[in-house]
């Protein structure tokens, strides 16, 4: 995807906030001829693959905030697995 997905076409200066949203989305219209093509389907676990389906997909979000000299992370939130599963599991308790 790289700079063309890129939805902010002004020059980036220290002060400016943003969001980061990347994503892993599990689309059968999409993944489908992906499992059905030789190339794709030889790197692909069929099984797995369509076992997500049921889940959508999943986004991490980040506001930042750009520098003088990077980024500063405003998002405090859990990104581990194990975190994200305690998480869920205390607010289910």
């Amino acid at each position: 995807a790289g700079l063309r997905s890129l939805r902010n076409l002004r020059r980036l200066e220290a002060g400016m906030a943003l969001m980061v949203e990347p994503g892993c989305y599990f689309i059968p219209a999409l993944l489908e001829p992906a499992l059905a093509a030789h190339d794709t389907a030889a790197v692909l676990d069929a099984a797995r693959v369509r076992g997500l389906y049921a889940l959508g997909g999943v986004r991490l979000e980040d506001n930042v905030v750009v520098t003088h000299d990077g980024v500063e992370v405003l998002t405090c939130v859990p990104r581990q697995v194990h975190e994200v599963e305690a998480l869920v599991g205390s607010a289910a308790a």
